[in-house]
């Protein structure tokens, strides 16, 4: 029961960190206390200009903190920070940049599993392919519904590839409170400084047998994969917030994520 009080009580405290980050208050003091059945978590927080006296505003956090099924307090802890942790974090907006291989989508799709972090589906004109779909891995549009937009200014950056176009759209990259986005490492400056929040996140390409391992796993030809190291080798972690290693598993790289995002 000890331990699981513990584990409620980091829930808490996290919970009302973040809540003076989001709200720009200066977070002074923090004391729990359990009532006298043991079964409720309450917390007191002073700040410059504002006094919370219960752990309660939201209803779905408080049904969670004050459940009397004292056995899921683990559960309950695990629970309340995850509801919390996506609109609470310090950085929300992620551009992730690497060569071939380097398991940009794959972090990617775990921002979105463990953090609530989704993908910014961006623009493209190329063909769908068997098991694609609209929105998945991108909002197909037409040459000319393309174009028109462009006119328009519609894209944060595009780009004309193999005769297709891709493009950001401008009104997610500013308006969106949450999102990831696959970009080259040129691109990088065009958001650092320039879009708030934004974390820029490099990761490293294996090594140069593991890409032509694995592109020739994928049915690449001998041109396809040239193309491919070519462009890994070009690829820059300069000036990115935090660089990955490549010899890293995944959950490793969550970690250290998580860790920077939070210092």
């Amino acid at each position: 029961d000890v331990e699981q009080a513990k584990q409620t009580a980091l829930a808490a405290y996290e919970i009302l960190r973040c809540y003076c980050l989001r709200h720009q208050l200066d977070l002074l003091d923090i004391c729990f206390f359990m009532n006298e059945d043991g079964d409720t978590i309450c917390a007191e927080v002073s700040t410059d200009n504002v006094r919370l006296k219960y752990l309660g505003e939201d209803p779905e956090i408080a049904g969670l903190l004050n459940s009397r099924d004292k056995e899921r307090a683990t559960e309950r802890a695990e629970a309340v920070l995850q509801l919390l942790r996506t609109p609470f974090l310090k950085h929300s907006r992620f551009v992730v940049s690497g060569g071939f291989c380097a398991g940009k989508t794959s972090l990617i799709r775990l921002l979105q599993d463990t953090m609530g972090i989704p993908k910014l589906i961006d623009h493209s004109t190329r063909d769908m392919r068997p098991g694609e779909r609209e929105g998945f891995p991108y909002h197909f549009l037409t040459r000319q519904e393309f174009e028109a937009a462009l006119d328009k200014g519609a894209y944060y950056e595009w780009v004309e590839f193999n005769g297709n176009y891709y493009g950001v759209p401008r009104e997610i990259v500013f308006e969106g409170e949450a999102w990831a986005l696959d970009i080259l490492s040129a691109s990088a400056k065009d958001y650092k400084g320039k879009v708030p929040g934004v974390f820029s996140i490099f990761i490293e390409s294996p090594a140069e047998e593991v890409i032509i391992a694995r592109a020739r796993a994928r049915g690449d030809s001998e041109e396809k994969i040239r193309e491919r190291l070519v462009y890994a080798r070009a690829e820059s972690s300069e000036g990115f917030d935090l660089v990955l290693p490549a010899n890293s598993t995944l959950e490793q790289k969550l970690a250290l994520v998580s860790q920077a995002i939070n210092e």
